[in-house]
């Protein structure tokens, strides 16, 4: 296998690692997929730098290339993420969905979260 294949098989697993990670934790679609791409890039470039021993003179260039690429990754990765996100319908727990139509609690009898 050449070094550029190995390179760009790296690149995608840290790009799909660290995009699956932002999704998880940050909520908003896109920023989430901003925040991951230059992260995978820089994690990237790291990697590059720890195996070769020396920072490539066309770092700049790499990184903004890099991060583009990274983003149309972090994008598709966050499909799913995103799908599985459902927003329900006022009246309901954000959280579950349960209808808290009537509740004076302030508290979801089904999963205990509070409501707004």
């Amino acid at each position: 296998m050449s070094e550029g294949a190995l390179g760009m098989i790296v690149f995608c697993t840290i790009t799909l690692v660290i995009s699956a990670g932002a999704h998880t934790k940050i909520r908003d679609y896109v920023v989430a997929s901003v925040v991951a791409a230059p992260i995978s890039c820089a994690l990237f470039i790291l990697a590059a730098y720890l195996q070769l021993g020396y920072l490539d003179p066309f770092f700049p260039i790499i990184f903004m290339f890099g991060s583009c690429y990274a983003l149309g990754i972090a994008f598709i990765v966050g499909i799913p993420f995103r799908l599985g996100r459902r927003k329900h319908p006022p009246g309901h727990c954000q959280r579950c969905g349960y209808n808290l139509t009537g509740n004076t609690s302030g508290t979801c009898p089904e999963c205990g979260a509070q409501s707004a």
